[in-house]
């Protein structure tokens, strides 16, 4: 801004990033607002008319830069997220969070779609089901939730998902008669083959973010897979297949023949 525009000394200017934070009365003069401003990179100051006004706002705006300084490197990360994802909803474009619980056996699923008219939300869990599986189950609730929409972003912290989907893994199994190259059935195909015709119809834009960011609504998802699990009367995931691997003897130095050591060790080959 030009001097000639900022002589006003009645102007009281409050200085929030600078060679010194304060209220300045004028701009010009050693006292004034200018020689804390002027070639000091990243400044910002505000103008105003009353001195209140001018005390008022920077007091405000110390404080959330306090708050800002006060936040974690895992809060910072949580936010940016969170902006992104706002930034890319565009009309009726619906935001589907989906994650999972697993543990001692109890897995559950839920799913939270944000969208400002149409929000809700829901899980399920099983009594003998797996990471993985109910992770495919929470994509496969949030794609048929998505019919519902214009277009939908689905949410996911699974890492494996996205990259098969994105690799094309579904689809050169299925191309292949749903084995893989070893002529095998890929694991939790049952599910693969009610996700992929879905996926193709509907096209959702998928977002990938870290499980570590603790995203507000994606916890929430997780929360509602967590609460799922806890209920007396779960399902049984009939899909679930026992582990068809083999035993083999571990290779390595020979053992001795002392009696305690005639027994051999053995080991799962997956």
């Amino acid at each position: 801004m030009k001097d000639t525009e900022m002589e006003n000394t009645n102007k009281y200017y409050a200085v929030i990033r600078g060679r010194k934070t304060g209220v300045y009365k004028g701009w010009n003069g050693p006292e004034g607002a200018k020689v804390q401003i002027i070639k000091f990179e990243g400044s910002r100051y505000k103008s105003f008319d009353s001195l209140e006004e001018a005390q008022v706002w920077l007091k405000d705006n110390q404080r959330d830069s306090a708050e800002k300084k006060a936040l974690t490197p895992h809060d910072r990360l949580r936010e940016r997220i969170e902006r992104d994802l706002k930034r890319h909803r565009v009309g009726d474009t619906a935001l589907i969070y989906t994650n999972y619980y697993a543990e001692y056996g109890k897995c559950g699923w839920g799913v939270y779609i944000d969208h400002p008219e149409k929000s809700s939300k829901y899980a399920g869990a099983f009594k003998n089901s797996s990471a993985s599986r109910v992770s495919l189950y929470a994509f496969l609730e949030g794609l048929k939730s998505a019919r519902g929409f214009t277009n939908a972003i689905i949410v996911i912290e699974s890492e494996y998902l996205v990259n098969a989907l994105r690799k094309g893994w579904p689809m050169t199994w299925r191309d292949n008669d749903w084995n893989t190259w070893k002529g095998k059935p890929p694991i939790n195909v049952d599910l693969w083959k009610q996700i992929l015709p879905l996926f193709e119809e509907i096209d959702p834009l998928l977002e990938l973010i870290p499980a570590h960011a603790s995203v507000t609504l994606s916890r929430e998802a997780r929360l509602l897979a967590k609460e799922a699990s806890k209920s007396n009367n779960l399902k049984i995931d009939h899909g679930l297949k026992p582990y068809a691997g083999k035993f083999k003897k571990k290779r390595g130095r020979k053992r001795s023949k002392h009696p305690l050591n005639s027994k051999p060790a053995y080991s799962f080959s997956i």
